[in-house]
């Protein structure tokens, strides 16, 4: 009996610690209190307004040549022609441009970017020990074929020169054998 009901609490409390029904509960209700569930959002991740003016300046230059004016005047039977050119003018507009641009930051969607952030960057690192686990196996893996073909070969080469003095080592066994 002591069993079953210790059994019991301890179902009870891990069911309790559930963090899915605890999420599932919190949602549903928010989802019967709207208006609440609105201000707690408004308060907790407040929206942000950034205010950034630029100016931009902007001289234009119009030049202004006039055409020379002909004038003629009689005196005195005398006939005088008089050309007046007139100089060069020209206009400077200074034009200056005040822009106001406005940045709306959603508090709640930039601390849920950041938390994805974070989360990727620790299956990042784990990723990054994995692989460097794996290449550390293929060097030792690497290592152990060079010395195993490197006993090979010096295996070989003692086959070989024995077999050429094979002579001298059979007599000698030879001799042990008797």
């Amino acid at each position: 009996m002591k069993v079953v009901i210790i059994l019991a609490a301890l179902s009870m409390l891990i069911g309790a610690c559930n963090p899915q029904r605890k999420i599932h509960k919190a949602k549903s209700v928010l989802n019967e209190y709207p208006d609440e569930a609105a201000k707690y959002c408004a308060e907790k991740f407040p929206v942000k307004d950034s205010v950034y003016v630029r100016d931009s300046v902007r001289f234009d230059t119009l030049y202004l040549q006039g055409d020379p004016v002909i004038e003629y005047q009689t005196i005195n039977d005398t006939v005088y022609k008089t050309i007046t050119v007139p100089g060069t003018t020209y206009f400077v507009t200074k034009t200056v441009t005040k822009d106001s641009i406005i940045i709306r930051r959603d508090s709640a969607g930039f601390t849920a970017l950041r938390n994805q952030l974070n989360d990727l960057i620790v299956v990042n690192k784990d990723l990054v020990g994995e692989r460097d686990k794996y290449k550390k196996k293929a060097k030792t893996n690497a290592t152990q074929k060079w010395i195993t073909w490197i006993l090979l070969l010096v295996g070989l080469v003692l086959g070989i020169y024995f077999k050429k003095w094979g002579g001298a080592v059979s007599s000698l066994f030879k001799f042990v054998k008797k």
